[in-house]
């Protein structure tokens, strides 16, 4: 009963992440990932599922991906490739991702609390630790770099405007590249939970005071229909 129950769950959550869209007599499948903190493990453990019964990696069932917050964690974790050119994150080591770095992530200490007013107005947690797990877990790979299509809706705090930084515009100028690492850092700052992230491209010349796209579109495929060029692979 138990894994009939779930069965039905899991295929009920599919509907809602795995997108088709129709383009030139062509069937893309493009898998869409919203924020929520933490409960990104849950989407993380569905997707290792996928992944156990299909015997295939996430990246060979999707042709885009798109996310934002710890969506786009995820998106971007399952994207990266190894130096040989195989993906370097499975779903299960996503799920361990999340289960051996939050607590470190969201660290709070008594002092953090009272400047921060709870959250009133300050960021609660401070972005050290994020930064620096992002850092080792990412590496200098580039955007440019990810094994199919990522897109990654970040929030321009200075013009009050959505950027999508996405793999396609990185390979087709490098004003439009980033390190993994830094997007990672800018869709996942969220407002009361993090600062803002300084968000640098690859060249130093672009730079955005970034925070989660979700503050402008939490419907990610809306997003991605709306604004983005789709790579069919």
């Amino acid at each position: 009963m138990m894994m009939r129950c779930f069965s039905i769950v899991l295929i009920a959550l599919l509907s809602l992440i795995i997108s088709p869209v129709f383009a030139e007599g062509k069937t893309i499948k493009i898998l869409s990932i919203d924020g929520g903190g933490v409960k990104g493990i849950v989407s993380a453990r569905i997707l290792q599922e996928i992944e156990k019964r299909t015997k295939k990696h996430t990246v060979q069932l999707f042709n885009s991906a798109i996310g934002t917050s710890t969506g786009g964690l995820l998106v971007l974790g399952l994207a990266l490739p190894n130096a040989d050119g195989s993906p370097k994150n499975s779903a299960e080591d996503m799920v361990n991702i999340y289960k051996n770095y939050s607590k470190k992530i969201f660290q709070k200490t008594f002092l953090k609390n009272i400047l921060s007013g709870y959250g009133l107005w300050g960021a609660k947690y401070d972005r050290k630790n994020l930064d620096i797990i992002l850092k080792n877990i990412f590496q200098d790979t580039k955007i440019s770099e990810t094994l199919i299509p990522v897109y990654t809706p970040i929030y321009s705090i200075k013009d009050s405007n959505i950027q999508a930084i996405n793999t396609i515009s990185a390979k087709e100028d490098k004003k439009n590249d980033f390190y993994i690492r830094d997007v990672a850092g800018a869709t996942t700052s969220a407002p009361t939970y993090f600062a803002p992230k300084e968000l640098d491209n690859i060249l130093d010349n672009v730079h955005y005071l970034a925070a989660d796209g979700g503050l402008y579109q939490g419907n990610c495929m809306k997003f991605l229909m709306g604004t983005c060029k789709i790579s069919v692979g």
